[in-house]
């Protein structure tokens, strides 16, 4: 899992430079909880539904909505 989430963390950093990485744990885990991604433990990558989800004003909202 921590390979998992090195890997989505410098993903996510690629698209939206100031995310903190406690926002982008909170990010993954809100989009597992939505099932809009999984982690893939066989690859130790984060598997995303639909590339839109990467998507700078999604990964910002995701965010606001991973903080409420």
């Amino acid at each position: 899992m921590t390979t998992a989430k090195t890997r989505w963390f410098d993903s996510v950093r690629n698209f939206v430079p100031e995310i903190t990485e406690q926002q982008a744990d909170s990010v993954l885990d809100y989009y597992i909880k939505v099932r809009a991604a999984k982690v893939n433990c066989n690859t130790g990558r984060v598997d995303i539904k639909h590339g839109v989800f990467m998507e700078p004003d999604v990964l910002r909202r995701a965010i606001e909505l991973a903080a409420s």
